[in-house]
């Protein structure tokens, strides 16, 4: 699922079991990369983890993942590297995508689900959550299955206790209402291509927090078409748009209007009429605190 939903089905690998060590009963499961196929950067750049250099890929690993995610990161931005760059050594390629492979693995089954289902790239994750679930119902059916680690160590942080929890798939946790706001955000990492809808826009909302999101401005998009917007390295935008409220973190961020981009104006706000064919059910939220996209003048 990992090879086929984040890579493109650009691996060829294998599972390897390695039996227990005499005078131990620890088995260990290895997953080899033998053939690395040569549009694998095309693959990646036009999928979920299109963005690795402004840090989706270590946002995944490292900053919304547990301890044990945090230390993979250091070896898979190298071997992200590796794989991105042009290169024809086949070996290195097949030992970095084992890497790279290895430490979505591990992520994926050591994280909660309620966590990895406020992520960006949680819409094509959903058959892995269901293999996930496979994973731990199998491990449940092992009695004497006491726990399950991630590392080289005999350490095993997943208690048998935590099957439960990790092989349950959330379903409509999130409130159904929208939240609408207007707020300052920055734009690091646009998507100009409006009909791309694997690869959000990325940015910073005025509490600094990085925001995905995707704009359906019609005005915008028609002054983006006729080039009357001029982009930035990073675009100052004031916008009103929607967004849901999960259990621990907004997502699902949609600009409604673009009111100004880089200090020229797009759009007017939508009004509540306006706003309710598109909104099952909303309630406004006021975001007063100042930003430091405000202009001091």
């Amino acid at each position: 699922m990992i090879n086929q939903e984040l890579f493109g089905g650009t691996f060829t690998l294998e599972v390897v079991i390695i039996p227990p060590e005499e005078g131990t009963f620890l088995a260990k499961l290895g997953i080899v990369v033998t053939v690395v196929g040569i549009w694998v950067a095309q693959q990646i750049v036009a999928g979920p983890l299109s963005d690795f250099g402004s840090g989706v890929f270590a946002e995944i690993v490292s900053k919304d993942a547990s301890d044990v995610g945090r230390e993979m990161v250091q070896g898979v931005r190298a071997a992200f590297d590796e794989l991105m760059s042009p290169s024809e050594n086949q070996e290195a390629k097949c030992e970095a995508a084992s890497v790279v492979t290895v430490a979505a693995v591990k992520w994926i089954l050591q994280e909660d689900n309620e966590d990895i289902e406020e992520l960006p790239v949680a819409p094509v994750l959903r058959e892995a959550l269901v293999a996930k679930r496979r994973f731990y119902e199998a491990c449940k059916a092992v009695q004497d299955l006491k726990g399950v680690g991630f590392s080289r160590q005999p350490t095993f942080p997943i208690k048998r206790s935590d099957f439960q929890r990790l092989s349950q798939i959330p379903e409509g946790s999130d409130d159904d209402e929208w939240r609408v706001a207007i707020e300052n955000i920055t734009g690091t990492s646009p998507n100009w291509n409006r009909n791309d809808t694997a690869r959000n826009w990325k940015g910073a909302d005025q509490d600094g927090h990085a925001r995905y999101f995707v704009i359906r401005d019609e005005r915008f998009w028609e002054m983006v078409f006729r080039g009357q917007l001029s982009p930035r390295i990073a675009d100052s935008m004031r916008v009103q748009w929607a967004y849901k409220q999960g259990p621990k973190r907004r997502k699902n961020h949609i600009v409604l209007r673009v009111l100004q981009f880089n200090g020229v104006k797009v759009s007017d706000e939508m009004t509540d009429r306006e706003l309710r064919p598109f909104l099952d059910s909303f309630q406004r939220v006021q975001h007063d605190e100042p930003s430091f996209f405000d202009d001091p003048r």
